[in-house]
């Protein structure tokens, strides 16, 4: 799913951000979603350790989006080119 950076400058502060059992919670589901629209995450949870395994996901997924926007830059005039 592409980003829109449709919240870009923004900051959420999103609670209940860590998700201790399997699969998601809607705190840490939120919290992706906003990071993927381009929002300065605080993601808040009484459990530490989950805030910081939803911290970790958003960071690899800006990670991921980096590779995925220089990928799409327009090619040199010499590729281009060829």
């Amino acid at each position: 799913m592409a980003m829109s950076n449709r919240l870009a400058g923004k900051v959420a502060i999103v609670t209940g951000a860590g998700t201790v059992a399997e699969g998601m919670g809607n705190g840490k589901a939120t919290a992706l979603l906003l990071a993927r629209e381009g929002a300065r995450i605080a993601a808040v949870d009484l459990n530490r350790a989950a805030a910081e395994t939803t911290a970790e996901g958003i960071r690899k997924g800006r990670r991921r989006g980096d590779r995925a926007r220089r990928r799409r830059q327009p090619l040199g005039r010499r590729s281009r080119d060829r």
